[in-house]
């Protein structure tokens, strides 16, 4: 990721953008950032529109880029690098079955 990182004062979209933007990804809509409370086991999706620090609570700065919504047929996305990183989740997830 770039030197010039959100801070946790910055709403979501601020940081989403920064992630996007770093890994080429065009086409956004099929992805967000998420959180873990991992004491609780539970992932909390990245409001873009809220401000971090009040999402995170005393949770650590952590996140993971997920797809948040499959299209229903892959070829309607037509950004390679987003197409690349839905193809890496459902591997992912394929694998862990």
């Amino acid at each position: 990721m770039s030197d010039s990182a959100p801070s946790r004062g910055s709403e979501g979209e601020a940081l989403f953008r920064q992630v996007t933007s770093d890994l080429s990804i065009e086409e956004r809509d099929y992805f967000s950032l998420c959180f873990y409370d991992k004491e609780e086991g539970i992932r909390h999706w990245l409001y873009n529109d809220k401000k971090i620090l009040k999402q995170l609570k005393n949770l650590p700065w952590e996140f993971s880029f997920e797809v948040k919504f499959y299209p229903t047929t892959p070829t309607t996305i037509v950004d390679d690098h987003a197409r690349y990183y839905v193809f890496l989740q459902l591997t992912a997830l394929l694998l862990l079955r």
